[in-house]
């Protein structure tokens, strides 16, 4: 913004774009970044309705399409304030994707679902991640029934797994590490390095580490 002079009135989603593009060009990760800053661009507005800076496009119709979306949350499915912004907020890149401004947009299909759903979740939480399904297959479901779409992609959205107990304890009582030492057959080679490895992993807390890039292991 500051080298290049922008207003704040001036961001807008050609201005998130142009960003993107030149982190590409700097080979940078994007990850969450497009999510992110469009939810800021729709917390900036909703402080400041009068503004919707729209060059080239002064009705978008990915914003006319999101405003249709809360609408039908709100006033059809009852959904409170908050949960609907949160909806929107998560499906608000893959609007702007396939209705944008120009010539290049096009109405989704089924690998633009998926391919959506793989990025935008790809570091987060399950949790969160299950909330981002929710929220494209409501959306997905929202487009068919207003006929944007000739299928209904909802299905289309697959299901994120969150596994019980997933996580690794973070430690061993000493009578689970003297019965995990026990386990090992220390008549046989194999046991008997299986033992000096878990011994040291139980008293030195030592931890498997990638070689430094030139080195050896």
């Amino acid at each position: 913004m500051g080298r290049r002079r922008f207003d704040e009135a001036q961001i807008d989603e050609a201005a998130v774009e142009a960003f993107l593009q030149y982190l590409r060009r700097r080979r940078m990760p994007i990850g969450n970044r497009r999510c992110t800053l469009l939810a800021f661009l729709e917390h900036r507005r909703a402080q400041a309705p009068t503004v919707r800076p729209e060059p080239g496009c002064q009705e978008s119709p990915a914003a006319i399409l999101l405003q249709r979306y809360d609408t039908y949350l709100r006033q059809e499915r009852g959904l409170t304030k908050d949960t609907a912004g949160n909806y929107r907020r998560f499906v608000s890149a893959f609007a702007v994707d396939h209705w944008a401004c120009d010539a290049t947009s096009r109405p989704p299909g089924l690998q633009d679902v998926q391919d959506y759903l793989l990025a935008s979740t790809r570091t987060l939480a399950p949790a969160t991640a299950q909330l981002v399904a929710t929220a494209l297959r409501s959306f997905l479901r929202f487009l068919f029934l207003r006929g944007e779409t000739t299928v209904d992609l909802a299905r289309a959205v697959p299901a994120v797994r969150r596994w019980r107990q997933a996580k690794v304890p973070p430690y061993l009582c000493p009578a689970e590490v003297e019965q995990l030492l026990a386990a090992c057959d220390r008549t046989t080679a194999n046991g008997r390095r299986d033992y000096a490895i878990l011994l040291l992993l139980a008293r030195l807390g030592l931890r498997a580490a990638l070689p430094k890039p030139g080195g050896s292991c």
